[in-house]
Parts: C-alpha cells; sequence; structure tokens
C-alpha cells in the first residue's frame, strides 16, 4: 500500500467495519483465545504479525461458524 489513494479507501474500510462491528454489539473476547493457545503461535511465528494474522482468522471463522 504504498498509493495515499489505496491507503485513505484502506482507512475508510476500517473504519467502516469498526462501526459495523459497534452497531452489532460485537466485542472481542480474549478468553476465547487463550483457550486456543495463541501465545503458542506467537512464539513459533515471526511476532505481532503471525498473532494479528491468527486472531483474524479465529474471529472470521467464528464469524462465519466454522
Amino acid at each position: 500500500m504504498h498509493n495515499v489513494n489505496k491507503i485513505s479507501k484502506f482507512i475508510v474500510s476500517c473504519y467502516v467495519l469498526h462501526n459495523l462491528c459497534i452497531e452489532n454489539n460485537d466485542d472481542f473476547d480474549f478468553s476465547i483465545y487463550e483457550k486456543q493457545n495463541v501465545n503458542e503461535v506467537y512464539n513459533k511465528s515471526t511476532g505481532e504479525e503471525a498473532l494479528l494474522k491468527r486472531l483474524g482468522e479465529i474471529k472470521r471463522n467464528s464469524l462465519m461458524g466454522v
């Protein structure tokens, strides 16, 4: 994302997703992720980026009912 227009659209998209979460009372429950041993994923990977990716996958799967 080295283009200012793309970055602007990305930020606006984040705002929209954030507002959708607020409207749907979507809250982040850390206890679910602790049970899935997120710390193990963090320690075995390249750090924060891999942790965020895994948390995103877990959240996506829970929203999709997978």
